[in-house]
């Protein structure tokens, strides 16, 4: 695996993650 690409999927993972805690954070 290319280390950027392995980055850019870290990236990506870590956006999912906070629209999701922000999602729940909102609804509540």
């Amino acid at each position: 695996v290319d280390l950027d690409e392995a980055l850019y999927d870290g990236i990506l993972t870590n956006i999912l993650v906070v629209d999701v805690h922000q999602a729940l954070y909102d609804g509540s």
